[in-house]
């Protein structure tokens, strides 16, 4: 296995691993986890980072709806340009991070979205219930455009979206 694969399999194991904090990529320097083999998903510690297998019990705790969708989403950096295979572009990085920065800004109450990849290589995520069809889609570049279908109306626009708050209008269009 080359350096790239090596460093995508390590890349794919910590993204999915809800054990290990964002603390630990502090430092690019340090060797965190390496794979045990080319098809194994299990990753053994070094330097005193534990394995998730390893962890004890009274430290584990439930992964959240948030970080599921959020994992899910942070997952795609990985792809490839063509990743379905007619030729959609590789995931944008700016797009995906703005996904996750709005994930994160939800009441962790509240029913998670959907997460979904587009073939322009944006994220947008979705809810759909008896009242309401949501639409939010990561431009990559402080904006969103949106798509909110009520019972009996209907809204779409672009706005600006800094990752610190949920713009005004969504949270009133989403209810939140």
């Amino acid at each position: 296995m080359n350096s790239s694969s090596t460093f995508k399999a390590v890349a794919a194991t910590l993204l999915a691993s809800p054990v290990l904090s964002p603390s630990v990529w502090s430092d690019p320097e340090a060797q965190i986890v390496r794979q045990t083999s080319a098809s194994s998903s299990t990753a053994q510690a070094v330097n005193g980072v534990a394995a998730a297998s390893e962890v004890q019990p009274h430290l584990r705790r439930t992964t959240t709806s948030q970080e599921e969708v959020a994992g899910e989403i942070r997952s795609w950096a990985l792809w490839p340009q063509n990743w379905d295979g007619e030729g959609a572009a590789a995931p944008l990085p700016t797009s995906l991070a703005a996904a996750v920065s709005f994930v994160r800004l939800l009441d962790a109450k509240s029913p998670m979205p959907e997460p979904m990849l587009l073939a322009s290589g944006k994220v947008a995520v979705h809810w759909r219930n008896d009242a309401r069809y949501a639409e939010p889609e990561f431009q990559g570049d402080n904006t969103l455009s949106y798509f909110i279908e009520l019972v009996d109306e209907r809204h779409k626009g672009l706005i600006g979206f800094n990752r610190d708050e949920i713009p005004t209008k969504l949270q009133i269009l989403l209810g939140a």
